[in-house]
């Protein structure tokens, strides 16, 4: 993970995050998928939510995109880290959770 100011350049985040071997090292995207949604529980039936999450994925890997969310744990986003989880075994799509420092818990503020 990483912390970004409000008054941080755009251009030093791609640089740090996309050139810099100390930090992520991504590969520039061909593709950006941004999945945004409710937080609300979901009640999707089984065969939609499979197919979503194996669609998501092979989108995702096939366009060398990366998948962009609101990075908590609920509702659409949860699901989004349910299908990179279950289709993504290796980690090759980058999956980016953008969400405001106080929206995450103790734990992650204090590392």
């Amino acid at each position: 993970y990483c912390i970004v100011g409000p008054q941080t350049e755009p251009q030093k985040f791609v640089d740090m995050v996309m050139r810099s071997p100390l930090i992520w090292d991504l590969e520039a995207p061909r593709l950006l998928l941004s999945i945004v949604g409710g937080a609300g529980e979901m009640n999707l039936d089984p065969a939609v939510e499979a197919h979503f999450c194996e669609g998501l994925v092979g989108a995702a890997k096939q366009t060398q995109g990366w998948v962009i969310t609101g990075g908590t744990n609920s509702g659409v986003m949860d699901l989004v880290g349910r299908a990179m989880h279950r289709h993504d075994a290796r980690r090759t799509v980058p999956c980016i959770g953008v969400t405001p420092f106080g929206a995450l818990k103790d734990a992650w503020r204090s590392t």
